[in-house]
């Protein structure tokens, strides 16, 4: 275990992908199988639950339905490799970093990496942004074929603030974030927050994006280049895990 490897975390993860393999189990099967406490067993189990990424019903567990299309989409190890590789960000800047996947015209958040004890980001675990409100979306989106960057951005309509782009701004705006090698969301989904996120790449495809968030304070405008070279550096070590 590396140094940034959360315990807990990995526990965690243990937990979710021995339910994608079984389906349902109860906590005593979780714990025996997994070599767990039962109190810890139970423990992480109620958090899964209180986060809506486990569904109880009785006295088994399963997998929510609104994150059956993560595990669909996103490969499970590029989960388990991004939370340690991605800590190092999270500390240093002391905001939190997400991955997310492209569904239509959406961006869906598959993983959560805190940079403290505050477990409310993970209740963002599946849930989707049109690409036009988040840097994760745009990192992606940038990288894919012009024909189907076109058909994507015809799709948006959506305004969450007024610095939100659509249309020829927003294909403007997708082919700077192609030329600097980053996306920014500055204010785009909310005010008060910017967001930088940089594609995932395996064998020369864009499969998912890596982005960081927090309060305009933090990402202060004289930091974004350092902080996406530091994106850079996380997205290139996860993709060498994945080849």
């Amino acid at each position: 275990m590396t140094q940034y490897l959360s315990g807990t975390l990995a526990k965690g993860f243990k937990i979710l992908e021995y339910l994608q393999q079984h389906t349902t189990a109860t906590l005593n099967e979780v714990a025996f199988d997994l070599a767990l406490n039962k109190t810890t067993a139970f423990r992480l189990l109620a958090s899964l639950v209180e986060l809506h990424y486990v569904k109880k019903s009785h006295q088994t567990y399963t997998l929510a339905t609104n994150n059956q299309l993560l595990t669909q989409f996103n490969p499970p190890v590029l989960n388990w490799v991004a939370v340690p590789i991605t800590t190092q960000i999270t500390k240093k800047y002391q905001v939190t970093a997400y991955i997310g996947i492209l569904n239509g015209p959406n961006v869906v958040i598959t993983q959560v990496i805190g940079f403290d004890d505050d477990l409310s980001e993970y209740a963002k675990i599946g849930s989707a942004a049109p690409i036009n409100e988040s840097a994760l979306g745009k990192a992606i989106v940038a990288y894919l074929p012009r024909s189907k960057v076109t058909a994507l951005v015809t799709q948006l309509k959506s305004t969450a603030t007024k610095y939100t782009l659509n249309d020829q701004a927003l294909a403007q705006n997708l082919a700077i974030t192609r030329q600097q090698g980053y996306s920014l969301d500055d204010e785009e989904s909310s005010f008060g927050i910017r967001c930088l996120a940089v594609p995932i790449m395996k064998d020369g495809q864009v499969i998912a994006s890596l982005g960081v968030a927090g309060p305009l304070t933090r990402l202060k405008r004289q930091r974004l280049k350092q902080i996406a070279h530091d994106l850079q550096t996380c997205r290139t070590e996860i993709g060498l895990q994945l080849t």
